[in-house]
């Protein structure tokens, strides 16, 4: 059975340790593919302050971790994220999209429109001239593809890793 939501009746708010797991699940369920260490960033963004969190920062070279929203229906139900981070190499003018996803039963009315204009908001705000990502040919990431062309992130290149090539993209803010 499809829920269907009303977008007036959704809010982003921000990540916190209360809707953290509901947040985590939901990217469990939208990328039951991606690696362990990489469904480690919500933990990250609880505990950014630990040694560990920040020693993975340095090795992955990424220079912080800024903020992390989610989306929540009427009943206070996780049905949304994003976030960004910035890397060493860019963090002067870039800040980059993280675990942007939409519940299944959420898409098609509007709502990773609403988490993308949101977080590119924010990036705005803090000075950014560009909103990147990296997103993946994974069949289960086809329909963002055209969510990201339409919000203006336009594909800059491709790169070919172990099992898929990830798809680098940006809009100038």
């Amino acid at each position: 059975m499809r829920v269907w939501y009303n977008i007036t009746m959704m809010k982003i708010i921000a990540l916190t340790h209360e809707n953290a797991r509901p947040a985590a699940k939901l990217a469990a369920q939208v990328f039951p593919y991606a690696a362990p260490y990489v469904r480690l960033s919500y933990w990250a963004v609880r505990s950014r302050n630990n040694p560990l969190v920040k020693l993975s920062f340095r090795i992955g070279r990424i220079n912080a971790l800024l903020d992390h929203w989610v989306a929540v229906n009427e009943h206070n139900e996780v049905i949304g994220t994003v976030g960004l981070y910035t890397y060493r190499k860019d963090a002067h003018e870039a800040a980059w999209l993280t675990w942007y996803c939409v519940a299944p039963q959420a898409r098609g009315q509007g709502l990773g429109k609403e988490l993308i204009a949101h977080a590119a908001q924010h990036a705005r705000e803090l000075g950014k001239t560009y909103l990147r990502l990296y997103t993946s040919t994974h069949p289960n990431e086809a329909a963002a593809q055209m969510v990201y062309e339409k919000a203006g992130l336009a594909q800059t290149h491709q790169k070919r890793v172990p099992g898929t090539t990830l798809i680098y993209r940006e809009k100038k803010l």
